[in-house]
């Protein structure tokens, strides 16, 4: 956009966007994961004149603008003095942004909170897709590192909103104070972003692992229908495939397998585990007993859904053991391949078509350091992968879509967990959104920009707040972009 402006002031030129390409490719960055899909999908970049340049890609794509479009810009003139000592250098200082905020400097509290504030001239306010977005004219982000006590605060007015995707969070205090006097309103909407690949990964080149009779036993054996019911009151949905919601690119029949305990024993048994010892557990001619260790990450209800599937497992005939690590030691290990099973997922974000070359690579399938957690190589899914890549048309490019999540659905190697398509929000009622709420595809729920503050209102209910006088309870659902 010749209008383009950065936060400083200064207009966003051609210059900007060949140093960008540098500073993403550059060592001193430090980002191998970027690096490499710019040098793997873009052969060169032509400059014509101060307005017009091509970028030449190395396979077409169905949707090659794509790529293109999610580009990170980064401003020549800041990094003039970008180099070996880059982290320590622009550690605290602050870029230039082509978005509608910028960092205030002043304030800043270490450790404590963030205030950006709106750009009274933003160059894109006129524009048609920007009007009426990105409204308050200052935005905090406060640090509490307590859940409990950042609800709390939430409560008392401190924080305008709070997310409420915990699920005993929602059901169970939504009658606490503030909530139940209709000072803060509550919002259930649904969203259209793509599954992760969430679910358990099978490190298939495991010696055991590499037998698919035992990966098929698995994937019987893991019963997230007991993990949502059970956890989260059914509100979640099982992920159908490896790429679950990206429309007509998503496989239109296929589902992940239900907990079935005797189709898992029968898999198990073909795999050479035939007897069950006392405790339950299937064993081989060997004595060796059917037991994965099963890592997963201290965070959220990791460990719980571990024990439930764990639990589950049993009555299959197989054991779990479950090992809990903080998030570095967890994906130190993920991305070095050490695991059995893992319970994790990786997110495509915004991408409108499936990404599959992160995950199924073959030839990085024993390497350290991808997204490549199943290990999967097979000869066939690559043969597959090397036709998506070569395709232009989108009606083909689907139903090449459709047989790569065949593929990966027969190699059973990674068993589909649960989706949440959607986010649970309480906000206090001066915050105030579109009929629509919110757009379809969005990662951070403020991201879009499309609320605001009603000033009239916040009077409103602080007044009523300091007088006693209280507002119906407000619970809505947004189902505009819900899947079926």
């Amino acid at each position: 956009d010749p209008d383009a402006r950065w936060s400083d002031g200064k207009p966003v030129t051609i210059d900007d966007l060949f140093f960008s390409l540098y500073f993403l490719l550059s060592p001193h960055l430090n980002e191998p994961a970027v690096s490499r899909v710019i040098e793997e999908n873009i052969t060169r970049i032509t400059r014509y004149d101060e307005q017009t340049f091509s970028i030449t890609q190395t396979k077409p794509g169905a949707d090659p603008l794509f790529g293109i479009s999610t580009l990170i810009l980064a401003q020549q003139d800041f990094y003039r003095e970008f180099g070996p000592d880059y982290v320590d250098r622009y550690h605290w200082r602050f870029a230039p942004v082509t978005g509608a905020y910028v960092l205030d400097e002043d304030q800043v509290k270490r450790g404590r909170q963030i205030t950006f504030d709106r750009l009274p001239d933003w160059w894109a306010d006129n524009k048609p897709f920007y009007q009426h977005r990105f409204n308050p004219d200052h935005l905090t982000y406060v640090v509490v590192r307590d859940d409990d006590k950042a609800f709390e605060s939430f409560l008392r007015g401190d924080i305008d909103w709070f997310f409420l995707g915990n699920t005993s969070r929602w059901y169970d205090q939504a009658d606490a104070p503030g909530i139940r006097e209709g000072y803060i309103e509550r919002a259930w909407v649904y969203h259209q972003l793509p599954s992760p690949s969430e679910g358990i990964h099978m490190n298939s080149l495991d010696p055991l692992l590499a037998d698919r009779n035992l990966r098929l036993g698995i994937q019987y054996a893991m019963n997230f229908e007991r993990v949502n019911d059970g956890l989260y009151r059914g509100d979640r949905r099982r992920i159908r495939s490896f790429s679950d919601g990206y429309g007509a690119y998503s496989h239109p029949d296929l589902r992940a397998r239900s907990f079935d305990s005797a189709k898992a024993a029968d898999y198990f048994t073909r795999a050479g585990f035939t007897t069950r010892g006392s405790d339950g557990i299937l064993r081989n001619a060997a004595g060796q007993r059917l037991s994965f260790v099963l890592t997963v990450a201290n965070r959220g209800t990791e460990v719980t859904e571990a024990s439930i599937l764990k639990e589950a497992a049993k009555s299959a005939g197989l054991d779990l053991v479950i090992e809990v690590l903080d998030s570095t030691a967890f994906f130190t290990k993920i991305f070095e391949k050490g695991h059995q099973l893992a319970k994790t997922s990786w997110n495509t974000g915004y991408a409108p078509l499936p990404t599959f070359e992160w995950e199924l690579r073959g030839k990085d399938a024993g390497k350290p350091g991808n997204f490549n957690t199943t290990n999967i190589r097979d000869d066939q899914l690559s043969e597959l992968l090397e036709n998506w890549d070569a395709q232009r048309d989108s009606g083909s490019a689907q139903q090449v879509a459709h047989q790569v999540q065949q593929r990966v659905h027969d190699y059973a190697a990674w068993v589909p967990g649960l989706a949440v398509d959607y986010d649970r929000l309480g906000y206090w009622r001066w915050v105030r959104w579109p009929e629509y709420f919110q757009v379809p595809r969005y990662f951070f729920f403020n991201a879009s920009g499309v609320f605001w503050i009603d000033q009239s209102i916040r009077q409103e209910t602080l007044a009523a707040r300091e007088s006693g006088r209280t507002f119906p309870a407000v619970t809505k659902t947004y189902e505009r972009w819900r899947r079926d």
